[in-house]
């Protein structure tokens, strides 16, 4: 839905009007919480947790403790403040930068999960001796995929381009996301889980607040260099620092059952 979504939206905006458009998306989500109403759920009884706050210090205690974790979760930081970024500069730069149209900016939108979704069919072909290369090398193609739109002068270059960083993102999420579930154990899932979106949903507020403000000093074009060169840098110093072979290491066996 975040591939069709996009572009049936700029289809709807640009032949029809943003208020019929609005209309729908109104009348949609009525729809979806009628059907939500008619869903019921059997309640059992549920034990005795912790207070949030215990539960919370937890989480961080052992977040802290596994620098594996820590650390891909800091590289994933920097792609979502790059994310928070693009929040704000996407719309100008597609509609005042490059000159395009509504249904541009909805596939432009598109484009990003589409390469996501190509990635992660793609990811099950791509072998490599070193997981880390293969990461942190997705991750520094993403970054030099920012600095491609920076110098960009053609809208559908720039949908290419995006649908290229979908690719490179879905590579390093899925490794990501797959040594998180292999290292941490099952009880302390949610706890972790609350503690590395902490760090995201930060990434990205900082992202938005650092995007608004420069964007307007410098222009859009140096927001999309600053992101490709903070994402292509951090990288490039985690392929290259003998520091991150953690990333390679064998998951023990025996710590999976723990």
């Amino acid at each position: 839905m975040t591939v069709v979504a996009p572009i049936a939206a700029g289809i709807v905006v640009q032949y029809l009007s943003t208020e019929i458009t609005l209309a729908l998306v109104s009348i949609l989500l009525i729809l979806s919480g009628l059907l939500i109403l008619r869903v019921e759920e059997n309640r059992g009884p549920r034990d005795i947790r912790k207070p949030w706050i215990q539960e919370f210090i937890e989480g961080t205690s052992y977040f802290f403790g596994q620098k594996i974790i820590l650390w891909l979760s800091i590289f994933i930081a920097f792609v979502q403040f790059g994310v928070g970024v693009t929040i704000v500069i996407t719309i100008p730069y597609i509609t005042e930068v490059l000159s395009g149209s509504e249904l541009h900016y909805g596939l432009f939108l598109a484009g990003f999960p589409l390469g996501y979704v190509i990635g992660s069919v793609l990811i099950n072909y791509i072998k490599l001796n070193s997981r880390r290369l293969m990461m942190l090398g997705a991750l520094f193609i993403g970054g030099l995929t920012f600095i491609a739109l920076g110098f960009n002068q053609n809208v559908w270059f720039a949908i290419f381009t995006e649908s290229i960083g979908g690719v490179m993102i879905a590579i390093f999420s899925i490794h990501n996301i797959t040594l998180i579930q292999q290292v941490v154990p099952n009880q302390l899932m949610g706890k972790i889980t609350s503690v590395r979106m902490l760090i995201v949903r930060t990434a990205v507020l900082v992202g938005l607040l650092l995007g608004g403000l420069l964007s307007e000093l410098y222009g859009i074009r140096p927001m999309y260099f600053m992101i490709g060169t903070i994402i292509c840098l951090t990288s490039f110093i985690g392929i290259l620092l003998p520091y991150f072979s953690f990333i390679d290491e064998e998951i023990d066996g025996e710590r999976l059952a723990s």
